[in-house]
């Protein structure tokens, strides 16, 4: 039979329109914490701070006027200090409550006797706070010391006292000492700081 020929290729269509995007996918799994990184370097020490302390002492004699009444001891020498106080001769006045730790040290002497020395709070006794020293003879002079570590609040008021058994024996002062030439020994020497909150 007769073979029938193929038209020619018509043109082509122009491009349709685009279709619309698809929606958004699931968010995939959250992957692996990375390694934790070097610790940086330790930054500098701050400053403790501005704390209360305290020195006192005296430069004078101090003897009881009767062995069966104790007598206040007190203090001419109130320096260096920052924050607590001196309100009379004899107080130590702290301004701001903590934990403080008290160092005394008294020369004695003058006669035989026994001597005691204790602190008062607000006017009582701090139990267990005394301590006590034997003078054998006119000629024997000592050194008697303690510490106390007692807990403070703010207005607290604190003293020391003395006893002895002999109106001639008590708290010495010595001065003008030479051959060398040296300091002066207060009769009574006290420190105080706070050593905590």
């Amino acid at each position: 039979g007769s073979t029938v020929e193929t038209g020619a290729t018509g043109e082509t269509g122009s491009i349709g329109q685009t279709g619309e995007t698809g929606s958004i996918g699931q968010t995939g799994a959250t992957g692996e914490t990375g390694a934790t990184g070097q610790i940086g370097v330790t930054g500098p020490t701050g400053t403790i701070g501005t704390q209360p302390y305290a020195r006192l002492g005296d430069t004078g004699n101090q003897f009881v006027s009767d062995v069966s009444t104790e007598q206040v001891i007190n203090f001419s020498l109130f320096n260096p200090s920052n924050i607590i106080t001196h309100p009379t001769s004899s107080q130590i006045l702290m301004n701001e409550d903590g934990t403080y730790l008290f160092v005394l040290s008294a020369q004695i002497g003058g006669a035989q006797a026994d001597i005691d020395i204790w602190y008062r709070k607000n006017g009582s006794d701090i139990p267990d706070s005394n301590i006590r020293s034997t003078i054998q003879n006119v000629n024997d002079r000592r050194i008697i010391s303690s510490s106390l570590i007692d807990t403070a609040i703010s207005s607290d008021i604190y003293e020391l006292f003395q006893a002895s058994t002999s109106t001639d024996a008590g708290l010495l002062y010595f001065s003008g000492i030479t051959g060398p030439n040296r300091p002066n020994i207060p009769s009574v020497s006290v420190t105080v700081n706070k050593i905590s909150n």
